[in-house]
């Protein structure tokens, strides 16, 4: 950490942590504004219960690659949004992977 840093937060304990978390929630926002900002199997639109999806699966690849969360987030903005993820709500999502196909019935994996 750069010395300046380290003065600032030893005088403001946790304004970095907090400036951390909001640039962090802005830039998933943009994400998830930019994929539709809900499932597409159920529809939710609570921003907490979204999650991205690879469409033909490679995400635990992709993530061992290129890391998971925030740098997840930043690739993809980096990347112009590229095609291949969608959002969905984690119950659709770990549905999916678990079981195959959502109990809605509206996505199965490929």
């Amino acid at each position: 950490m750069l010395a300046w840093r380290q003065r600032a937060n030893e005088r403001n304990p946790g304004i970095t942590a907090n400036y951390q978390r909001t640039w962090t929630r802005s830039r998933r926002q943009l994400v998830v504004a930019h994929y539709g900002g809900r499932c597409v199997c159920c529809g939710e639109t609570t921003f907490e219960f979204l999650a991205l999806d690879h469409v033909n699966g490679g995400g635990d690849a992709q993530r061992r690659e290129i890391g998971q969360g925030s740098a997840m987030i930043e690739w993809l903005i980096k990347h112009n949004f590229p095609p291949g993820y969608r959002l969905l709500c984690h119950n659709c999502n770990q549905a999916i992977g678990y079981y195959g196909a959502c109990p809605h019935g509206t996505l199965v994996t490929v």
